[in-house]
């Protein structure tokens, strides 16, 4: 349903149809009215993580992290850094 979600907001954002972004808060205001939002860049629960889309280089050293693709702290700050297109 996520996935879905996504999809429709992306469609909504390039046709700019006021309308279209009511229904689907609507529609969709049910699943999402018992969370709490954080305001932090990233959020990391067992088997989940999430985060704002400004987040990227931190959401990929985590998925890193839990597959196990990065091991230490050294090799996060350098992809950090890689995905930020900051220079070593």
């Amino acid at each position: 349903m996520y996935v879905l979600f996504i999809g429709v907001k992306i469609q909504l954002v390039r046709r700019y149809n006021r309308k279209d972004v009511e229904v689907v808060n609507k529609a969709y205001s049910q699943v999402f009215n018992e969370c709490i939002y954080t305001g932090t860049d990233i959020e990391v629960e067992t088997g989940f993580i999430t985060a704002k889309g400004i987040a990227f280089p931190e959401f990929t050293v985590e998925t890193s992290r839990q597959v196990g693709l990065i091991k230490d702290k050294d090799q996060a700050e350098s992809v950090l850094r890689f995905c930020r297109g900051q220079s070593n």
